[in-house]
């Protein structure tokens, strides 16, 4: 397991549970303010059996209930002293959970009327103030419709209008049958939820939140230096790595002291620097090898100048002198063209001139182009190219550049009566162009090495490769291109060379 992924799960879970714990903290409190008498009467299949003690208590958390028989004595209650002041007589001013209504009390400087009691539905009073209840100090019934049977209320009974006769508690009643047809009363007391402890429930709330904001901007900053402390110990041995390449050229490192994340970049590094030394080497071999290529007819060049210049030649040999000093002076300036153009495709912010083109018509054109070039080698020619228009896109100097190299080599080195041959074929979404001859063919010692720049065996040199750079150039025009080179066997052609090109 990476260390990114161990930081990021760690923080992730951290986060998930701090999530949760509060979300559960929330929960709970606000179980305190929102459970209603509802919340009891849904598990009715347990009230009609009388198995209260099977209700969840998360029904009714900060709450209690009590379950009364038709003769008013109590069966089962949530706590035993906390209904100590609620009897029979009481009971019957508890408002009932279906009436949607609540009683409210209303107070007048009135020593004659002191107290008006209302019924409440939906907050508003009745509009018609047909139940309502005047009191005066002595709680003595002196007007109204409630409770005409009474004269006055006893100090209980009027701290249960007033939502008082349990502190902080509002009383509602439900009564119902149980499974025996026998009367049930239950008595649900939930918190009289307030203005101020509704605000408070709310600020607890946005608090709590606060909080998790503040541990995971905490632990963000915790969790990035760790992070940042490990990254740079487990990533130190690969800077010091670069630093001693770039130094010296070499470097060692201990593979086991690197980060596993790293270890791909620590791969990356090795292949760059193998590829480097292989540059730099092949850089070393073209200079070496350029140098002994150019020696020779530069040596020629200067002995048949000199030989012309003292008047050694003969008069009949002076234009065998001067051609042979026109054809090494041609030859060396194909090797620095060579180069140069070598070094230019190698370069970085080398850019390809990209159109798209039809291949089929391309090679056409260029078979038709060289014809008279094979006709004065003794050469021979089959072309098996679709007439069917096939586009892709390819930078068309340097892709007839290529086919161009191949060529140069074919007819360089086969005899008079060899036959060149091209086919094109669509194969899914690539074209494949084969170019090929029926001469010498190449030998099998080398057949793996021919995009190499300078193969100098003697092998190669009569095999139909030549010198220079000709098909290494090849090989980077078409990588460039993203296309490949290969040579294939065939049994009519020894030498066929298949580019794959590639389009979208």
């Amino acid at each position: 397991m990476g260390i990114f992924f161990s930081y990021i799960l760690a923080y992730t879970l951290i986060i998930i549970f701090l999530v949760f714990a509060v979300d559960y903290i929330n929960y709970k409190n606000s179980l305190k303010y929102f459970n209603t008498i509802d919340n009891v009467i849904n598990h009715n299949e347990y009230l009609i059996n009388d198995l209260y003690n099977k209700i969840p208590k998360n029904d009714y958390y900060g709450c209690n209930f009590i379950v009364y028989d038709e003769n008013y004595n109590p069966i089962f209650t949530t706590d035993d002293d906390f209904f100590n002041d609620l009897n029979a007589d009481n009971i019957e001013f508890i408002v009932d959970n279906t009436s949607n209504t609540s009683y409210k009390v209303y107070y007048l400087d009135n020593d004659e009327r002191a107290y008006l009691v209302a019924l409440v539905k939906d907050n508003e009073i009745n509009n018609e103030l047909q139940s309502y209840l005047i009191l005066n100090k002595n709680l003595e019934i002196v007007g109204g419709d409630l409770f005409s049977d009474k004269k006055s209320l006893s100090s209980d009974q009027f701290k249960i209008l007033e939502k008082n006769l349990i502190i902080g508690y509002d009383l509602k009643k439900c009564q119902y049958l149980n499974y025996n047809n026998e009367k049930r009363i239950l008595v649900f007391a939930n918190i009289d939820l307030t203005e101020s402890q509704y605000l408070n429930s709310i600020d607890n709330y946005n608090i709590n939140f606060y909080i998790i904001y503040i541990l995971i901007v905490v632990l963000m900053i915790l969790i990035s230096l760790l992070l940042k402390r490990n990254l740079l110990k487990k990533i130190q041995p690969i800077n010091k790595a670069i630093l001693s390449y770039k130094k010296s050229g070499e470097y060692k490192i201990n593979d086991e002291a690197i980060l596993g994340d790293y270890k791909i970049i620590m791969d990356s590094f090795q292949d760059l620097t193998k590829e480097l030394k292989k540059n730099q080497e092949d850089k070393e071999r073209i200079i070496a090898d350029i140098s002994h290529d150019l020696k020779t007819p530069l040596t020629s060049i200067i002995g048949y100048s000199n030989a012309l210049a003292n008047n050694i030649v003969d008069i009949n040999k002076q234009q065998t002198y001067l051609q042979l000093i026109n054809e090494k002076a041609i030859l060396a300036n194909n090797l620095l063209n060579s180069l140069v153009e070598y070094s230019k495709i190698n370069h970085p912010e080398y850019r390809l001139n990209l159109e798209t083109i039809n291949i089929c018509e391309l090679i056409r054109n260029y078979v038709i182009s060289i014809y008279e070039r094979i006709s004065q080698k003794g050469f021979l020619v089959e072309v098996d190219i679709p007439e069917e228009k096939h586009l892709v896109e390819l930078d068309k100097s340097l892709f007839l550049r290529v086919i161009d190299n191949i060529v140069d080599n074919s007819l360089k080195y086969n005899p008079s009566g060899t036959t060149l041959y091209f086919k094109l074929e669509a194969e899914n979404n690539a074209i494949l162009l084969y170019i090929g001859d029926n001469g010498v063919g190449i030998d099998a010692e080398i057949k793996e090495r021919i995009f190499e720049p300078f193969i100098t065996s003697n092998t190669a040199r009569s095999a139909n490769l030549g010198s220079g750079l000709g098909l290494s150039i090849v090989k980077k025009i078409l990588a460039l291109h993203d296309f490949d080179i290969k040579l294939v066997d065939d049994k009519k052609y020894k030498t066929m060379f298949l580019i794959k090109i590639t389009r979208d």
